[in-house]
């Protein structure tokens, strides 16, 4: 019996501090032709606000910035191909914004603004 082969289609995935700290794997969770992205910004927030998380995720989050500083800087911007074929890739040019709330000013970093910029 013949089997017709699917033309494999590569897929960015732009993850969220939700995904990224899901589990220590979870940058190698997707496919070999797929690139995976992740918004400086929500490194940044992992990092600063790991203090506020559970012991489990706490050391998800140290595993996860471990394994990203084992790329140096080759991970910026042009990303690196991981072992299991996928593209890992950390973006800088996402956009900060500043919200007025009575009088309160809020910054929030749009990750979805580097799957449009990407």
């Amino acid at each position: 019996m013949k089997y017709e082969t699917r033309n494999k289609v590569k897929k960015t995935f732009v993850l969220n501090p939700h995904a990224v700290l899901s589990s220590s794997e979870s940058l190698l969770r997707f496919g070999e032709d797929n690139e995976v992205v992740v918004p400086m910004c929500v490194l940044e927030r992992i990092q600063k606000e790991k203090h506020k998380y559970s012991f489990g995720k706490r050391k998800v989050a140290k595993d996860i910035l471990g394994y990203i500083n084992t790329f140096g800087k080759d991970i910026f911007d042009e990303g690196v191909i991981q072992e299991n074929g996928s593209r890992l890739v950390v973006v800088t040019n996402y956009h900060e914004i500043e919200i007025n709330v009575d009088g309160r000013i809020l910054r929030d970093a749009r990750p979805a603004s580097c799957a449009i910029l990407h």
